[in-house]
This record gives C-alpha cells, sequence and structure tokens, in this order.
C-alpha cells in the first residue's frame, strides 16, 4: 500500500525513474530513520526494519508498475535493479514477510531469463503454470505453497474443499515431516461451500437472504442492464476477505440517504460462499447482491479501462445501466456527499 504511484509515472527513462524510485524508498522510511538517530529504537529494530522495508518496496514497485508510461522492457530492467540490489535470495532476508512474495517474482524473472537462473530444486509441489518457483530454495517452496494454501483457503476462499484436502495431501508427499501440517490440518473440516454461487440474491434483517435469479452471465453491466432497467444502480465491489471493504459498511445508511439507488453489493470467489452469506447476515447489508465471482474481473477490467479491479469498489450506473461513476470515493470521505 506503499504511496509511490505518481513517481512511477514521473519519467520513461529507466535510469531516472530508478533514481526517483531510490529516492522515495528512502524518504519513505526517513521516519524510521530518525527515531534511530534519537535513540528511540534498538539497533536489532532498526536494522530488522530496513531489510522488510526493502522487501516490502520491492513487492510494491513489482506490483504498481503497470502504470508507469515506461516501456515493457524498460518497466523489467526497473525490477531487475531492484531484485539485485534488494535480492530476496540473500539470506540476510530471513525472517521477512515479504521474502517469499519476492522470491517468486524473482524466480518467474529467472526461468524468463531476465536474470541468471539458479538453481533449480524438483519438489513435486507445482503445476505446470508455478513450475517457476523450482529456481526457489526447498525450505522456502515448502513455505510458499504452505502459505499460499492458508491465504487461499482460508483468507481468499479461492479453494474448494475438495481442493483444499487434495493440497495437503501433496504437500504431505514432498514434505512428510513439514511444520505446516498440523496448522493446514486444523481447518480441514471446516467447509466454505453453501447452494449460494451465481445469481442475484436481496437481504433484508427481517426475511434474511433471499435467491432472486439465477443470472450466468458474468458481466455486470448486462445484470444492471437486465434486472434494473429505469433505476439508478450503486454497486459496491468487496470480497469476504477485503478488511477495508468492511470497514465501509458502517456508513451504508449514509449512501442509502444521499443516492436514492439500487444497491447492488459483492464479489467473491465461488468457493467462498458460505463466508460470504454470512458476511452479508453478520453486517446487516441489505440490499441486492450478485456474487459475481473472479470470472468477471476481465469483463470488469474492459468496463472500467484497467488492466485490474483493486477493492474496495464504488460503481453508479444511470437508469439505462451506463456506467457514470468507475471510481466513487469511500463512502467515509467526506467528499462522498459531492456525488449526489
Amino acid at each position: 500500500m506503499l504511496d509511490i504511484e505518481e513517481t512511477l509515472k514521473s519519467s520513461t527513462l529507466v535510469e531516472t525513474l530508478i533514481a526517483a524510485l531510490e529516492k522515495k524508498k528512502e524518504d519513505l522510511f526517513a521516519p524510521i530513520g530518525e527515531l534511530y538517530r534519537e535513540n528511540k529504537v534498538s539497533d536489532d529494530f532498526y536494522d530488522f526494519s530496513r531489510k522488510e522495508f526493502d522487501m516490502v518496496f520491492c513487492h510494491a514497485v513489482q506490483g504498481k508498475s503497470y502504470i508507469s508510461p515506461i516501456s515493457e522492457d524498460g518497466r523489467q530492467q526497473v525490477l531487475c535493479h531492484f531484485y539485485a540490489k534488494y535480492n530476496p535470495f540473500d539470506g540476510k532476508y530471513e525472517g521477512s514477510y515479504m521474502r517469499l512474495a519476492n522470491m517468486a517474482n524473482v524466480a518467474k524473472l529467472m526461468e524468463s531469463g531476465k536474470i541468471k537462473k539458479g538453481t533449480v530444486s524438483h519438489t513435486g509441489l507445482w503445476d505446470d503454470s508455478q513450475k517457476y518457483k523450482e529456481y526457489m530454495p526447498v525450505d522456502c517452496q515448502e513455505a510458499d505453497f504452505a502459505n499460499g494454501l492458508q491465504i487461499r483457503r482460508n483468507i481468499m476462499g479461492i479453494k474448494s474443499d475438495s481442493q483444499y484436502k487434495s493440497h495437503i495431501a501433496l504437500l504431505r508427499k514432498s514434505f512428510p515431516l513439514s511444520v505446516y501440517l498440523p496448522a493446514l490440518e486444523r481447518y480441514r473440516e471446516d467447509s466454505h461451500n453453501s447452494d449460494h454461487a451465481f445469481g442475484l440474491f436481496i437481504y433484508d434483517g427481517m426475511n434474511g437472504l433471499n435467491w432472486l435469479s439465477g443470472q450466468p452471465s458474468m458481466d455486470l453491466q448486462q445484470v444492471i442492464k437486465s434486472q434494473f432497467r429505469g433505476k439508478l444502480v450503486f454497486v459496491d465491489i468487496w470480497a469476504t476477505y477485503c478488511a477495508p471493504c468492511k470497514k465501509e459498511f458502517v456508513y451504508n445508511r449514509k449512501v442509502k440517504r444521499l443516492l436514492d439507488a439500487e444497491n447492488i453489493v459483492s464479489v467473491d470467489y465461488p468457493n467462498n460462499s458460505k463466508k460470504w452469506e454470512d458476511d452479508i447476515v453478520k453486517y446487516g447489508l441489505d440490499g441486492y447482491h450478485y456474487f459475481m465471482t473472479n470470472g468477471a474481473d476481465k469483463k470488469l477490467s474492459s468496463l472500467l479501462g484497467t488492466p485490474s479491479v483493486t477493492i474496495p469498489k464504488y460503481l453508479l450506473f444511470d437508469s439505462e445501466g451506463n456506467l457514470l461513476y468507475a471510481d466513487l470515493p469511500r463512502p467515509s470521505a467526506e467528499n462522498f456527499s459531492e456525488v449526489s
């Protein structure tokens, strides 16, 4: 979540952009440096923070570099600079939260030949789409697989019950004594699935969540045109794993007061339908709900004119189903009232 967007947009020249990003990195870390100079933090705290920030910054550059006007080749050069200077394969970064994610990014660059290739370690964990991770050390592959599995299952809900069990079995086959197995097994019987995957629903506190119609289309705009013609529609795109999305739920009454519009909220993964239902009830999300799933990403990205969809995101459609606003401020923002 580092604020580096404007820096990334500042130049189309590789050397200039790298220098600007390095300066931005130092500026962002400066408050910790000031605390250290004032003897308000220990040597160990400063050292760990510095290494952690190296990894966080590299990950932010990798994740946001698409917004830069630089060429694709130039973008790759920028990434290679940061990953060479702050190499996650370096043992000094052991214990960093973002190390594994950066290591996977470097492994992908190795596979493509952008960075000199390292040693390949076959663990049997990865399908063809993630074979590049075999450039990672064996212990890091084990950790990355376990970490990714619990995130995709317990936080994002991507893995179905059967997928989760089969992936635990795969980890056990490759690493019979893995320290991660007991924790993963603990959630083995925790079902995420329900009968509600896809379709249009309505919720109110009196009658609960009720199915209105099936809608196989993953085209949100088409759903709005077919189901809400003649009505202004406010769309809140959220997911069960998105904490910032849920913080905005307390402002639902503000939205209803300011906008004379129907509400459609929620987008999530089909294997996460149980958590989705529970959250609708827990947060009292009165209104219409469309369980879009990640299958709608491409159509939604095309509609919004962006390479990907970040959440939370708030949209407004007119009575004909045309998109009026593609990026409304969050309901908690003071300028949200200007929409009305």
